[in-house]
């Protein structure tokens, strides 16, 4: 349990810290925009939110990861599968449904993928020092 929880844990600040910076940096400044909010703002109580529904996230892909059969690069393959899976069954219908600028749904995507390749990284990192392996 200890392993999971810190594991997720490792997963959920990667998350937070690569949704702010794609947000700030890749999202803002790119060609498609910033999306239907426009007034994206740091502030303390929205980050608290999304941390702990990062950890609450990260905790789920830890429990999946640690479940799979698959190796290392297998287990990575399916933390930016379960990105794509947040992005079919959220960023997608924003655009389907609410009009959403293609280009945001497209970086929607793309942040989605890559951030969850990210927190599975050190979701995986963490937990195989659990297992007396060493860094991976």
């Amino acid at each position: 349990m200890r392993k999971l929880m810190t594991g997720g844990l490792a997963g959920a600040v990667v998350l937070l810290v690569w949704r702010a910076l794609f947000q700030m940096v890749i999202a803002q400044g790119s060609p498609c925009g910033a999306g239907p909010s426009t007034g994206w703002v740091l502030s303390a109580r929205p980050l608290l939110r999304e941390l702990l529904s990062d950890l609450g996230a990260a905790m789920i892909a830890a429990w999946v990861l640690s479940s799979a059969p698959a190796g290392r690069r297998g287990r990575l393959g399916m933390a930016a599968a379960l990105g794509l899976f947040a992005w079919f069954s959220q960023g997608f219908p924003l655009w389907n449904w609410h009009g959403a600028p293609a280009g945001f749904v497209l970086a929607e995507a793309i942040g989605q993928v890559a951030g969850w390749a990210l927190a599975g990284g050190a979701i995986l990192m963490v937990m195989r020092l659990f297992d007396g392996d060493g860094p991976a």
